[in-house]
């Protein structure tokens, strides 16, 4: 990715990390941000950040993780929300992702690999692609989600039927957003949950 490339806002966030040897760093965008605004790439310059733990790459348009990801030796957290056009993660970098809680958008049609399961921590945005979009109802939970015993946040974006809600009344402990749902009322059930943003 060319400097010219990079939004000006994140040149000055990625030299102020390097300057002052932060370890956060916030190259975000607004779910609303124009695609002009967004990366489409991770700038070369983040990777000589060793000392970052947390990495925000959410709601840009990030299509590939690098292989370089992995120099990030003391990275502790990696959100990649709202990156709709990300496609699959390499597999040389699902050893080192295992470590850091992991954050990212997952389309539901498409299986959940195993390997989240080994993830340290996992949040997770369930949502439709384009293409199944006008899909009714999803009347089942897909049996790999069940299963994520590590899943720390979960976000569905997508309609889902009454069949789902023994299951998401059971994730006491887990924050779960319901806000980007088309939901006109809040189950009764779900009232109760702590960790509910709807």
């Amino acid at each position: 990715m060319s400097q010219d490339s990079i939004p000006e806002r994140f040149r000055q966030r990625i030299q102020a990390a390097k300057e002052q040897q932060l370890e956060a760093l916030d190259l975000s965008n607004s779910p609303y941000a124009l695609d002009s605004q967004k990366l489409t790439r991770i700038p070369d310059t983040v990777f000589e950040l060793t000392h970052l733990k947390k990495l925000d790459l959410s709601n840009n348009n990030i299509q590939h993780l690098p292989s370089r990801i992995s120099r990030l030796t003391n990275l502790e957290s990696l959100d990649l929300i709202g990156n709709y056009k990300f496609t699959d993660i390499p597999e040389e970098l699902r050893g080192f992702l295992c470590s850091v809680l992991l954050k990212l958008t997952w389309q539901v049609h498409t299986p959940i690999p195993e390997w989240f399961s080994q993830v340290k921590q996992l949040g997770l945005d369930l949502i439709e692609s384009r293409a199944s979009a006008r899909i009714k109802i999803r009347e089942t939970i897909p049996d790999t989600i069940v299963n994520l015993e590590n899943l720390f946040w979960l976000r569905i974006s997508i309609k889902f039927s009454e069949d789902w809600l023994p299951w998401l009344q059971s994730l006491k402990e887990l924050e779960l957003d319901l806000s980007s749902n088309q939901l006109t009322t809040l189950p009764e059930s779900l009232s109760n949950l702590s960790n509910l943003t709807r």
